[in-house]
């Protein structure tokens, strides 16, 4: 028992410089073989980064860094699945993760289900009975595996690697860098009109889309995410994770860290122009405010919100007018409310079964439905629960709704003992889930593949049953170790 408490202790204090050390061996790597790659031609350079990226996760498997691992995974997913449209390369490298947790499971190293097995077993299979009934197999199993068996993974993911409050940090802290990561793309992208790590896939799609410029001179920002309301919505959802670790982080340099993290999700959210994302982050802002116990945290939260605030009024003024203009553009509103009805009318047409799904079976089957306010076709109704409903059914709508609903109640459950840092740090998931949830409104939050799978990995980190049965163990040993003093 001592030797294993050793060991634990050993692991934790050398945790910082393991990832650190990870980090700069790939970033040596890549660099590396970019700068071959210039010399030996792109095939080359794809290839030898592939041979890169494979040997960086297994150095995390064998490490355990299932923190930053699962964050890699993540961003696999948006870049390699999503923006490249490669498919399924995440969910294999999540099912492989989940396998290496259960066989290397210890008393140091839980495994833990999700909650409601069976319900999850009834979603996932009413979802394939609708995912028959696609528009083409390829693509009904795209959105099935990537929307449905992705959430269950994720959450799975979520909840086996956190096994300490500790564990809790490192990946709302990873998860915070990738955002800011991501807010720096979006930010070179709208200053200087590149894209760093482009790809051809999109380019006709974006000449067909006149809706990304505004006022003829304003780019709308979607970075990897494609979409400016996209966009929107995942900055408006990491918004809230930098924003906890700042107000737990005790040292100054650690608080400026965040806060820069949060001024370049800002405005990142800014350049999307996107309405929904903004009042997605208020609404997860107002959550986390209220969620936070101690009111020198509120202080923090709400002082740096007017600092952010005020230095987006002074240095993007002209932005700023931009997005007014935009939020009270008529023909927005009326395209949205147009694809709400529509989506209600197809549902009310297939509320058992759905039209099917896939990314293309709603913009093919519901055009006989769509009203008059819908001035174009649209591949979704610009909501998540409706396009759920519209797709597979009310049944699998509510059931979804069912599990969140759960998540979330599981996550209140773990915020509620707590207190100080492990508070902010659930705290600010809760908040940013709700900015999605709430987003997932006006816009494809919940079913979109990459916004969803962060979405269910931090709820499964917030409402993991191993995190509150730790939260008690140690609020034991503070009572006993009181009583004995």
């Amino acid at each position: 028992m001592l030797i294993m408490k050793l060991k634990q202790k050993m692991d934790t204090a050398y945790q910082p410089c393991r990832i650190v050390f990870i980090i700069c061996t790939i970033f040596v790597g890549f660099t590396i073989i970019t700068w071959l790659g210039l010399f030996l031609g792109q095939s080359v350079l794809y290839a030898s980064e592939t041979i890169i990226a494979l040997c960086a996760l297994a150095v995390m498997l064998l490490l355990r860094q299932n923190e930053l691992m699962v964050v890699s995974i993540l961003a696999i997913h948006l870049y390699v699945d999503w923006y490249l449209g490669l498919g399924g390369i995440a969910l294999l490298l999540a099912c492989m993760l989940l396998i290496n947790n259960y066989m290397r499971r210890s008393p140091a190293y839980l495994w833990q289900e999700p909650r409601h097995l069976w319900l999850w077993g009834l979603f996932l299979l009413l979802s394939l009975f609708s995912a028959l009934h696609g528009i083409s197999l390829a693509d009904a199993l795209y959105y099935y595996f990537n929307i449905v068996v992705g959430a269950f993974l994720m959450l799975w993911l979520g909840i086996v690697i956190v096994r300490t409050p500790q564990n809790l940090k490192y990946a709302l802290g990873f998860l915070s860098a990738f955002g800011a990561l991501v807010a720096i793309h979006a930010i070179i992208q709208a200053t200087t009109g590149q894209t760093l790590f482009a790809s051809t896939r999109f380019e006709r799609y974006f000449t067909t889309i006149s809706n990304y410029v505004i006022a003829d001179t304003f780019h709308r920002s979607g970075s990897f995410l494609i979409n400016p309301d996209s966009s929107g919505s995942f900055f408006s959802m990491m918004l809230l994770l930098p924003l906890g670790l700042f107000c737990a982080s005790a040292s100054i340099l650690g608080k400026l860290f965040y806060a820069v993290q949060v001024a370049l999700i800002t405005i990142a959210l800014s350049f999307s122009y996107s309405t929904g994302g903004w009042a997605a982050a208020g609404a997860g802002l107002f959550v986390f405010i209220m969620l936070v116990k101690q009111t020198r945290y509120r202080l923090q939260i709400i002082m740096l919100s007017i600092l952010i605030g005020i230095m987006i009024l002074n240095f993007f003024p002209q932005q700023f007018s931009i997005q007014l203009q935009h939020a009270i553009a008529p023909n927005e509103l009326s395209l949205r409310q147009g694809a709400w009805l529509t989506g209600i009318q197809v549902i009310t047409a297939f509320p058992l079964t759905g039209v099917g799904l896939g990314r293309y079976a709603y913009i093919m089957r519901a055009e006989p439905y769509r009203v008059i306010e819908q001035y174009r076709p649209l591949a979704h109704p610009h909501n998540s629960y409706l396009e759920l409903a519209a797709l597979a059914g009310l049944p699998v709508m509510v059931i979804f709704a069912v599990l969140l609903i759960i998540s979330f109640y599981a996550a209140l459950q773990n915020w509620r003992p707590t207190e100080g840092k492990k508070c902010l740090w659930i705290s600010s998931g809760i908040a940013a889930l709700v900015a999605l949830s709430m987003n997932s409104f006006v816009a494809s939050g919940w079913t979109l593949a990459p916004l969803a799978a962060i979405g269910w990995l931090i709820l499964g980190l917030i409402s993991s049953p191993l995190l509150k049965g730790r939260q008690l163990h140690e609020a034991e040993k503070e009572l006993s170790g009181e009583a004995q003093s």
